[in-house]
Parts: structure tokens; sequence; C-alpha cells
């Protein structure tokens, strides 16, 4: 009878043991994944002190659309796309929104040629790739009636997990989210369609990028929080929380004036799991900014936090291979940084080497 007393508590506390134990590991889960810092140090600002940042008026955003539209319609989107290559080159404010000028391109392509296959001919990789993004929202658009069809058949003649590929899968994530009306989850669902690793993170990061990129009056965005600039991130899928945390400081940036130190201060309130992927996106979203001032850009990153350092530099780097399309660039770039940025480079480019294979 007392050995059996003896077992009973031995069990009890073995129990109570492994009850303390998964309480402690779930904990530190979530201080690890889901706990964020304070948000209310970080106020929306109404008013900009930033003159490095050359912006593109409303007014000259209408000129610059109806000048390469001309073109695209009168003459082809190749040459709209080379003549825009060579203004982004000495015009930083057009360069600052190339990605948005050459989506809305590849609407006007597909509009005139009303076939997906034709307005695929012209892609260029200029502009991260924006062109091949319009084109295939254009094509969802125009078929999400049959949208399981469409996901499918879009991006096929892409067989191996290289640079078109993903572009072509990142494109798909901006075209649910047109068709979806920026509805986040239902998105994300409709990436599931593709069982293949490579091609569901492509388009699940094209549906982060549209999101924090949302025009609060054109295609608005119900997946956006004044008061947690995290959110959602907080509350997807543990798979696709990365890819979400890499594109919320495009967000947070429209709502403190460009202020990139700021912001990646802030990164640090992010979860310890995901305060790199805050980082890179800060540097992603710089260099988008001041594509032709890469010099600007590595100084904010070396001056910001001591843990995000490199991050921000690797995020820069990624962007050069995106916006140009290739590593050639970003190798250009790399030689002209300074011995602490050289670390990072390194990296960068060894880790987007595959998809030039």
């Amino acid at each position: 009878m007392l050995n059996m007393r003896k077992i009973i508590l031995i069990e009890a506390i073995a129990t109570i043991i492994f009850l303390l134990v998964i309480s402690l590991l779930a904990g530190i889960l979530w201080l690890f994944i889901y706990k964020t810092g304070d948000q209310s140090r970080f106020p929306v600002k109404t008013s900009s002190n930033s003159k490095e940042i050359a912006l593109l008026s409303r007014v000259h955003w209408d000129i610059a659309r109806s000048y390469f539209f001309s073109i695209v319609k009168n003459q082809n989107p190749r040459v709209a796309l080379e003549k825009l290559r060579e203004d982004i080159k000495t015009n930083n404010a057009l360069s600052r929104n190339c990605h948005e000028l050459t989506h809305e391109m590849g609407h006007t392509a597909f509009d005139k040629y009303k076939d997906f296959a034709k307005s695929m001919q012209f892609q260029d990789e200029v502009c991260n790739s924006g062109y091949m993004h319009g084109v295939i929202e254009s094509y969802f658009e125009k078929n999400k009636s049959n949208i399981s069809s469409v996901l499918n058949s879009a991006c096929k003649d892409y067989k191996h997990n290289n640079f078109d590929a993903w572009e072509c899968f990142h494109g798909i994530g901006h075209g649910v989210m047109l068709i979806t009306n920026n509805n986040v989850p239902k998105s994300i669902n409709l990436c599931n369609e593709f069982s293949n690793s490579f091609q569901y993170s492509a388009c699940v990061n094209g549906i982060f990028m549209q999101n924090f990129n949302s025009d609060d009056f054109i295609h608005p965005s119900s997946y956006l929080s004044k008061s947690n600039f995290f959110y959602p991130c907080g509350t997807i899928n543990f798979q696709d929380m990365e890819n979400c945390y890499l594109y919320v400081p495009v967000y947070f940036l429209s709502l403190h004036n460009n202020d990139y130190s700021e912001e990646l201060n802030w990164c640090n309130t992010a979860p310890l799991a995901y305060l790199k992927a805050c980082a890179a996106g800060v540097g992603t979203e710089m260099v988008k900014q001041n594509i032709n001032n890469p010099k600007f850009v590595e100084n904010i990153c070396l001056n910001g936090p001591q843990n995000e350092k490199d991050s921000c530099l690797k995020g820069m780097i990624s962007l050069y291979v995106y916006h140009y399309g290739n590593l050639t660039s970003a190798k250009s770039l790399c030689k002209t940084l300074g011995p602490e940025s050289k670390y990072a480079c390194s990296q960068s480019l060894s880790s987007l080497k595959p998809l030039f294979l």
C-alpha cells in the first residue's frame, strides 16, 4: 500500500514537473515568436523633416504614367521599359516609384494585347520585375471566375527554382490579393495550391508586399493597424511570419515620414525571431527609395543598432539584386562599400546565387 502511494506521488510530481516545463517552453516560445515591444513609443508622424528622399508628386506621377503608357500603347512595353531604365539612373523620384509604375505598365500591356503570353514576351527585370507582376494581376482579374486553373497555368513555363520563377510566383501573390480585395488569409489559402515550398513562399512574399504597399484610397487593406504596426504578422501561420516581418517596414515608413533611423530602433521591438527580418526590410526599402545613393543607405545601416547592421545591409544588397535582376550589379556595388559591409555583401550574394544558376 505504501509503495503504491509512493508511485502515485512520484507520478503526480512528474506530471507537475512536465506541465511546468511545457509552460516554461510555451512562455519562451511566446517571447521569441510573438512578443512585441511597446508600439506607443513610435507615434504616427504627420510632417516630414527628411530632405534626402526625392518625392514624386501626384502631378508628376500622373505625367509619368501618361508618358510611359503612351509608349506601351503606341510602340511596345519593351521600348517603355528601356526608356524607364535609363530615366531612373538620374531621376531619384521616378526611381522611388518605378516598381509601382511598372506594375501599371503591365496592366496597360495586358489591356493592349488581351493575351497573357503575348504580354509576358516583354518581361523585363527592371524595377524588381514590376511589369511581370502587373501582367499577372490583370490576367487574374480577367479570369477570377476560374482562379484555380489560372493559378496552375500562369507560371507553368518556369520549371526550375530560379529568379524568373520566383518573380512569377511572387507576381501571383500580387494577383490573388487583387482578386480577394486584399484579404490576406484568403490570398494565403490560394497560395496553398502550390505544394512546392519555393513557389508557395514566393507567392506569400508577393501577398505581404502588396498588403503593406496598399493604397488607402484605391485599393485599401483591412490588414493594417496604426496601433500595432506589426499586424497581421503575429496572427498568421508560423511559416508565413518571416515574409510578413520583411515587408512590415514599408508600412511603418509610410506613417513616419521615412525616418529610417527611427525605424531601425522600432525593429528592436519586433519578436526576437523576426528582428533580423524587420531590419532587412528596412535596408530593402531604403535602397528602393534611394537606388542611386547606396552609400547613404549603407551609412544608416552602419549607424543603426549593433544587432541589426548586417541584416540591414543584407536587405540593401538583396533589393539591389532583385531591382536589376542579376548578381553583377550587386557585386559592383559591394566593391564600392566600406570594409564593415563586406561580410554582409558576401553572405547576401551567396544566399541569392542559386537563383541564377
